[in-house]
Formats: C-alpha cells, sequence, structure tokens
C-alpha cells in the first residue's frame, strides 16, 4: 500500500522552501481526512495563499498507480464555503474535515479553525432561517437547470440530456442539503442513507434521482425532474411558513407612505401622458411591494420571492385595498387612475391607524423638527 503522507511530506516540503512565506495553510481532505481510507483512495490536498498573491504550486499526478491532486483555494472561497454559498451539499467537506498539515503562523490557524466553526455553527438550530435563505437562493437556479433538461430532451441528444440531467440533479441535492443542514462527506451520489436520511424530502425523493439518471424514457425525465422541482418548492415555502415570524406593522412600515406617494404620482404622470408601459410597471410594483409588506406584517410568512402574487395577497385584499394591477389593460387610464387614487389614500389611513407617521409637511420649520429628530433617533 502506497504511503501517502510521505508524497504528501514531497509536496509540503516543496511549497514551504519555495513559497512558505505566501502560503498560510496546507491541508488535505476526503477519505483519508475522515477515516474511511482504502488501497486505492486516493489523497486530496489544497493549499492557501495570501489573497491576492499568484502561487504556482498546483499539481495532479499518478503515483504508484494512485492519483494525487495538490490545488489552490483562496481565502475568499473558503470563506464562502464556511458560509453555505458554495455547493453546500458537498463542499463544505472540504473545510470541515480537513487536516492541517501545515499552518504558516498561529493566526492562520486559528484562521481555518474559525471556517471549520463556523461550518459546525451552521447545522444548529438557531440558524435554520439563514440556511433557508441560502437554499431559496439555490432554488431560483433549479428552473434554470430544468429548462437545459427540457431543451436537451426537445433536441433529443442523449449526451446533452444526460449532463443536463446531473446539473439538475446536482442542484437540487444542494438545495434540500441547505433546508435540512447537512453535508456530505463525499460525492452524494455515493451515498443513498445519507440522501434518505434527509428530514425535509420529496416523498420519493431517491427514486426521482435514479430516474432522471437512467430512464430511457425521456418524457418520464422530464415529467420526473418537474415534479421534482415542484416538490421542493413547496418543501421550501412550508419550511418558510413553519419558521415564519409576524413582524410589527410599525417597523414595516415606517418611513414608507411617501414612496406610496411617489409611486402613485408615477402612475399618475402614467395615465396622464397615455403611457400603458410606464403605468403597468409602476402600479404592479407599488402593489407588489405592499402586498409582500402586508403579508410579512399580518400572515407570519415569509416574504419569499418564491411565491406568486396570489399566494400572499390574503392580507392586501382583507383590508379592502384595491386591485390597481388587474385594470392594467391597454387604453384603461381612467380607471386605473381613479384606483391609484382610492389606494393613496387608503394606504394613508391605514398608516395613520397602526401609528405610522405619513411624513408629509406642509411648512419649513415642520420639517426641519422632522429631520432633526430623525437625527438623534
Amino acid at each position: 500500500m502506497v504511503d501517502v503522507f510521505k508524497v504528501a511530506e514531497v509536496l509540503v516540503e516543496n511549497a514551504k522552501e519555495n513559497y512558505g512565506k505566501d502560503v498560510g495553510i496546507i491541508a488535505y481532505y476526503g477519505s483519508y481526512a475522515i477515516g474511511e481510507a482504502s488501497e486505492t483512495s486516493d489523497l486530496d490536498m489544497f493549499y492557501i495563499p495570501d489573497e491576492g498573491k499568484t502561487v504556482p504550486l498546483y499539481s495532479s499526478f499518478i503515483f504508484q498507480e494512485l492519483p494525487f491532486e495538490f490545488w489552490p483555494v483562496s481565502w475568499e472561497y473558503a470563506e464562502k464555503i464556511a458560509s453555505g454559498k458554495q455547493s453546500y451539499a458537498v463542499a463544505p467537506s472540504l473545510i470541515a474535515n480537513a487536516k492541517v498539515l501545515y499552518a504558516r503562523s498561529e493566526e492562520d490557524l486559528k484562521k481555518f479553525n474559525a471556517l471549520q466553526k463556523r461550518i459546525e455553527e451552521l447545522q444548529k438550530p438557531e440558524n435554520k432561517r439563514a440556511m433557508m435563505k441560502e437554499a431559496e437562493e439555490v432554488y431560483k437556479v433549479i428552473p434554470f437547470y430544468f429548462e437545459k433538461l427540457a431543451l436537451s430532451i426537445k433536441e433529443n441528444d442523449v449526451t446533452s440530456i444526460k449532463t443536463a440531467a446531473l446539473e439538475f440533479i446536482d442542484t437540487s441535492v444542494d438545495c434540500l442539503a441547505l433546508m435540512n443542514q447537512t453535508y456530505f462527506n463525499r460525492v452524494w451520489w455515493a451515498n443513498d442513507e445519507k440522501l434518505q436520511s434527509f428530514k425535509i424530502k420529496p416523498e420519493k425523493l431517491l427514486e426521482s434521482i435514479r430516474t432522471i439518471s437512467t430512464s430511457e424514457n425521456f418524457h418520464e425525465i422530464e415529467e420526473t425532474a418537474l415534479r421534482l422541482k415542484e416538490e421542493i418548492r413547496e418543501l421550501l415555502l412550508a419550511e418558510q411558513k413553519r419558521l415564519g415570524e409576524r413582524e410589527p406593522f410599525q417597523e414595516v412600515f415606517k418611513g414608507y407612505y411617501p414612496g406610496v406617494f411617489e409611486y402613485t404620482n408615477k402612475v399618475r404622470s402614467a395615465c396622464n401622458k397615455k403611457n400603458e408601459i410606464a403605468m403597468f410597471a409602476a402600479a404592479t410594483k407599488l402593489q407588489n411591494e405592499m402586498s409582500l409588506m402586508l403579508s410579512s406584517s399580518y400572515d407570519e410568512t415569509d416574504d419569499s420571492s418564491l411565491r406568486i402574487y396570489k399566494e400572499y395577497r390574503k392580507t392586501y385584499d382583507d383590508l379592502e385595498l384595491p386591485d390597481v394591477a388587474s385594470h392594467l389593460h391597454r387604453g384603461d387610464f381612467d380607471i386605473v387612475s381613479e384606483k391609484i387614487q382610492a389606494l393613496d389614500e387608503r394606504a394613508m389611513k391605514l398608516m395613520k391607524g397602526n401609528a405610522v407617521a405619513i411624513n408629509q409637511f406642509e411648512e419649513l420649520e415642520d420639517l426641519r423638527v422632522y429631520i432633526n429628530e430623525a437625527s438623534n433617533e
């Protein structure tokens, strides 16, 4: 059996001799780091150079029938991994399980240990909301990969389908790993048990992955991927609702009425100029924004960008605020002007009724008092 650490010594000594002043950390990860190495296991190593330094130590080779790789990881990239912002399903194991072979200083070692600690902290219940936010960001990419898969199927190109399928599954597993606040010590496809252990997952996750990966029926692949995409979205929304906290109306809408006034004026101006596109954009933006804010204040629901308007309009409708957007048809300038005026009046009344200052002044002295008070808060 090859003594992989003898090889590692050669790499470390070379790095110290030629770039010792520019390299903060040298470490290894993978099967040797987690104590699962076999006779055929390779040794993966990385080094972290000082930010902005080009340190040409990268090497990839085969020694006595075993592959080795020694590659650079920037501090910036390591920070992204430790913050759950980089391929969360697998990437954290690179840092979390790493064993340090060389640290230039105690400061470098402390910095690296802090990254490992951050990965550990992200798995704690108090960081669930932060991880859900990251999961939402990853989910936004899943429809993109689904479209690549659907286009590949349309083109009837098998290799394109397989490539797009892997991208789709990779991103889906990343999203689910974030939702479950856990990561894989090895690539996900080598660990069915880990996939099955997810508490938050589609009921037939492994079966869906197997179909998308191996089916010869392209229609079945597309239908399964579509269903998986929709199931992950539903899981995300359900978790966000479960974690939701009602935000005080006064905090949500503090200083907001001038924005309402600004956009109602934009809509009026667009109507006067018969500018249909400007009318559409300004009215839709205002109504959508108000609906999201009301939902977060009344419904204890996260203002997730994954939701469509129908899923967060309830409070807006219950308060009988005008549905301006439903009248944004070509040429409906008079009725939109009427509806936006009503929205302005009711928004002002709603804020006053909830003790939110509307910050509207006629006298300069009143404005001066407001500005002084605001600057001293």
